[in-house]
């Protein structure tokens, strides 16, 4: 073993002080170099807050100089003021069926602008809105009332049945007589407009007879038929379904007797002119209506035809007719109805000069000879309209 010497292990022990004075000036450097590192990553806002947390700098010292501390921020919570519910807007809405019947109001709530504590409080605002469906009608005022549909339609038919009684009067024996049958009629109106329209009816009887004897053992066939063409006009008194409707009709008129062409005492008879009616619907609900109507048929030309006998009552004739009708139609809907009515109608034939051929039964010519024809007709029917 060597043998060491003294001087060699002094010198040892002062490298071994050097070294650790070295290496702990080394970590001081390497901990101040981290430390700045990590304080340039805070973000200033942190930073301010770990200042806050120093106390700030005194006057002389040699920080004073160099940094600003700021006083630590104050942290207040504030609370929001209360305010008030929203103001509400009310909106009622109000509305009615075609039939007329106002259903359910509906109430709609609407959230509004908020306001504060101290302002007023709003007063609801309230909105009513009324929508009506009810077709507009032209030519007719509309009321709060139901609309009457019939109004709309363009065609409406009529078909009908009844029963109609002939009593012809007069001092004359070939010119009087009475015949009853049933009786069967159309009639159809196209309205161009709701107040303007063009007319056609007809009705004829069936299974008529006329007694063609002087004791009345014989009978023969007898037709009585009535046709017209014409135009119609119309006023509503009203726009609702209770509203009076008038209707004003100008018409060619033609009546038809007709008889067997080998009747011995009947001829044929026709009277042709122009007629003029007017007829009122009044209604008492609805569905429910009355009918009242008037005609005149002035100045008529009245015809004899000769058959198995061949006369004539005078030489020239005066003849005219006037007629009343009265009646009640239920109205289911727009396009269904069913009405009866009872007309009666009176034409009044007056011969001028004497008859060509002497009464059958007293053997006398008569000169002048009045005929008054009444006719009572009672009809049912149904109406169709589109």
């Amino acid at each position: 073993m060597p043998k060491k010497h003294k001087g060699c292990v002094q010198s040892t022990g002062l490298f071994s002080d050097e070294w650790n004075m070295k290496s702990g000036w080394f970590v001081l450097s390497i901990s101040f170099v981290l430390s700045s590192s990590a304080q340039a990553q805070i973000d200033p806002s942190s930073a301010l807050l770990f200042n806050g947390a120093k106390p700030a700098a005194r006057e002389g010292t040699p920080d004073s100089s160099r940094y600003t501390v700021r006083p630590k921020a104050e942290t207040t919570v504030r609370r929001e003021e209360a305010r008030p519910p929203a103001a509400r807007r009310t909106i009622v809405v109000e509305t009615k069926e075609d039939s007329g019947q106002p259903l359910e109001p509906v109430t709609v709530t609407v959230p509004g602008s908020d306001a504060p504590l101290a302002a007023p409080a709003l007063q609801p605002e309230t909105v009513v809105t009324r929508v009506s469906r009810q077709p507009i009608v032209l030519g007719a005022a509309t009321n709060q009332g139901i609309i009457d549909q019939r109004r709309l339609n363009l065609v409406e038919l009529n078909l009908s049945s009844g029963y109609l009684y002939t009593n012809a009067e007069s001092s004359y024996f070939y010119r009087r007589y009475t015949s009853s049958a049933p009786v069967v009629g159309a009639e159809a109106d196209v309205w161009l407009t709701p107040n303007f329209g063009l007319n056609v009816s007809y009705l004829g009887t069936l299974s008529g007879h006329v007694s063609d004897s002087f004791d009345g053992s014989r009978s023969i066939p007898a037709t009585q038929q009535w046709f017209t063409a014409g135009v119609r006009t119309r006023k509503f008194f009203g726009g609702d379904a209770l509203s009076p409707t008038m209707v004003f009709g100008l018409d060619y008129y033609e009546y038809q007797f007709r008889v067997p062409s080998d009747s011995a005492l009947r001829e044929k008879l026709a009277s042709i002119g122009v007629r003029v009616s007017l007829e009122a619907d009044v209604p008492v609900t609805a569905t429910r209506s009355w009918t009242l109507g008037f005609m005149v048929t002035p100045k008529l030309q009245h015809k004899e035809t000769a058959t198995g006998v061949e006369y004539q009552s005078g030489g020239n004739v005066e003849a005219n007719g006037v007629g009343v009708s009265l009646g009640a139609r239920v109205q289911f809907e727009r396009r269904d109805a069913i009405f009866v009515k009872l007309s009666y109608f009176i034409e009044k034939d007056l011969f001028s000069g004497d008859a060509s051929i002497p009464d059958p039964l007293t053997g006398v010519t008569p000169s002048g000879v009045a005929v008054t024809t009444t006719q009572s007709l009672l009809q049912f029917g149904y109406s169709w309209g589109n």
